[in-house]
């Protein structure tokens, strides 16, 4: 199973919006039985990349989990009692450093939808939404980032209503070819 969302080879547009499973291409042999023989390209409705398989998807899981694991180190840094060179420019400048990793985070998406692409696969609408998903997971999980500068701008409310509005809408986005 590929890490993206599949796209939905019956449309023409960037995307579409949708609950149903996607049709996507196969190859099956052009004379059945025959080892070798040339493959034709035929669309089939397989039962992949339903509603709830492209909420899975397009949530980057794996990004999401190493900016909060980050995230929470830096706050463990500001609250150390030591007098190593991390810990001193934790303390200096706590928002930088969850900024920086916040940053890697958002712009390394890209290259990790890339690596898990399968071959010819778009990724263009994948890495447009999971990067919107991690957002609004980076400031749902409270990162200290979005507190930083003096900046209160963490409220529980707005960010359990935007992952509950964001997760229900975006399964039924799917990718054009």
């Amino acid at each position: 199973m590929s890490r993206l969302v599949r796209p939905d080879f019956n449309t023409s547009s960037l995307f579409t919006l949708r609950p149903g499973p996607v049709n996507v291409l196969t190859n099956t042999p052009a004379a059945s039985g025959t080892p070798g023989a040339p493959t034709t390209n035929q669309q089939e409705n397989v039962a992949v990349d339903n509603y709830t398989t492209r909420i899975v998807k397009y949530i980057p899981t794996e990004v999401i989990s190493f900016n909060l694991a980050a995230d929470k180190s830096v706050q463990a840094l500001q609250s150390s009692t030591g007098d190593s060179i991390f810990v001193t420019a934790s303390k200096s400048a706590p928002g930088l450093l969850t900024g920086a990793v916040f940053l890697v985070c958002l712009f390394g998406l890209p290259f990790y939808y890339k690596a898990a692409a399968d071959r010819g696969q778009p990724i263009g609408i994948n890495v447009t939404i999971s990067m919107a998903a991690f957002i609004l997971w980076s400031y749902a999980t409270d990162g200290s980032m979005w507190n930083s500068f003096g900046l209160k701008l963490f409220d529980p409310s707005i960010a359990s209503l935007s992952i509950l509005i964001f997760t229900f809408i975006v399964g039924f986005v799917v990718p054009g070819k």
